[in-house]
């Protein structure tokens, strides 16, 4: 059997390109193991959120804004937040500490389901004192959520903050199973409202 002609051996390199097209851009979608090294998301204004997974099994979220401040979030199950603190120049400033601390083990928080209903009621430390917060989560049905190339299935979470009814305070959170983290998509109160754009997904080397 002859060679191929070259306009043949075009369209067979061409069509072996794009199959594996497909492939390359699902091998360059992060996935749970790239918390290790990190994994960046790009939001529509500017802004970015890195998570890591801590040696100690928390996954960290740093969040940086458009004019160059940040804050750190860590979180339990990649859901529950057990502090927050606001960094100056990357260092953690302990006046803007809050924790949480949740009954029982980080083992025996609720894993979320889509349809599921359930409350917690962690002790909170901040700077006024301790005290305790009633978090209601209210979990949507699951779909899919795409950034680029990249598609996850994600799982929309409601939490109410219910100790003071008239401020009607609420996040909705997008939790993807796959990478085993969440981020804030919205925030709402009786008198605000904020959306955050999540745009673009990568792996930090």
């Amino acid at each position: 059997m002859g060679h191929p002609s070259p306009a043949a051996l075009s369209c067979l390199l061409t069509a072996a390109f794009a199959a594996l097209l497909p492939a390359a851009a699902h091998a360059a979608c992060p996935r749970a193991g790239d918390l290790d090294s990190g994994v960046l998301f790009q939001l529509e204004n500017g802004e970015s959120e890195t998570f890591r997974k801590l040696e100690n099994g928390l996954i960290e979220s740093v969040y940086a804004l458009s004019d160059g401040s940040a804050s750190r979030v860590l979180l339990v199950k990649g859901l529950y937040v057990v502090e927050v603190i606001d960094l100056a120049n990357g260092v953690p400033d302990s006046s803007t500490r809050t924790t949480y601390s949740y009954p029982g083990t980080p083992g025996e928080l609720p894993d979320p389901a889509p349809g599921e209903t359930w409350t917690l009621k962690p002790a909170k430390m901040e700077g006024t004192g301790l005290g305790s917060e009633t978090q209601v989560y209210s979990a949507g049905e699951m779909t899919e959520k795409t950034f680029g190339p990249c598609a996850y299935e994600m799982l929309p979470i409601t939490v109410s903050y219910t100790d003071q009814p008239d401020l009607d305070q609420r996040d909705l959170l997008h939790y993807f199973p796959e990478l085993g983290i969440s981020y804030l998509a919205e925030f709402h109160d009786k008198d605000y409202d904020d959306v955050y754009s999540y745009v673009a997904i990568e792996v930090i080397e």
